[in-house]
C-alpha cells in the first residue's frame, strides 16, 4: 500500500562558468591519463627492446672468446674499423700482461721450491759430512788401538 504524501520539485540552476571549468578539468584529467599510459607503454616497449637486443647479442656471441665478444659489442655501438683494431690490440696486450703475471707467479713458486730443496740438500750434505767425519774419527781411534 502506498500513499502519496505530496509532491516535491527540485530546482537546478547552474553557473555556466563553474560547469565549463569542471568540464575542462575532466578533459585535462583524461588527457593526462592518456599521456601517462602512453609514457608507461613507451617505457615498457623500450625495456623489452633492450632485452631482445641483449638476447640477440648473446645468441651471436655464443662460443666466442671474451675479446671477440667485446669487439662485437664495440661494432654494434658503431665503432670504426680503426677503433676496433685499436681495441683488439689493447685486449691482446692486456691478455699478454695477464699471462706474464701468471708466469711470474709460477716462477716465484718454482724458485721457492728450488730454494727449499737446496736448503734441505745443504742440511743433508752437512749431516752426511758430520757422520763421515765421526766415522773417520772412529777408524782413527780403532787404528791407534790396534797399533
Amino acid at each position: 500500500m502506498s500513499e502519496a504524501i505530496g509532491r516535491g520539485v527540485i530546482e537546478v540552476s547552474a553557473d555556466t562558468r563553474k560547469l565549463q571549468a569542471g568540464i575542462d578539468d575532466a578533459k585535462r584529467s583524461i588527457k593526462d591519463l592518456g599521456i601517462s599510459a602512453t609514457e608507461a607503454t613507451r617505457n615498457s616497449s623500450a625495456s623489452i627492446d633492450r632485452y631482445v637486443k641483449n638476447l640477440g647479442t648473446q645468441a651471436v656471441t655464443v662460443g666466442k672468446t671474451a675479446n671477440e665478444t667485446e669487439l662485437y659489442k664495440l661494432a654494434l655501438r658503431g665503432a670504426t674499423t680503426e677503433q676496433i683494431a685499436a681495441a683488439s690490440a689493447a685486449l691482446r696486450l692486456k691478455d699478454a700482461h695477464e699471462q706474464t703475471q701468471k708466469n711470474i707467479e709460477g716462477l716465484k713458486t718454482g724458485m721457492l721450491a728450488f730454494a727449499a730443496v737446496a736448503v734441505t740438500g745443504t742440511i743433508a750434505a752437512a749431516a752426511a759430512l758430520d757422520q763421515w767425519v765421526k766415522k773417520a774419527g772412529d777408524f782413527q781411534d780403532m787404528s791407534e788401538k790396534i797399533g
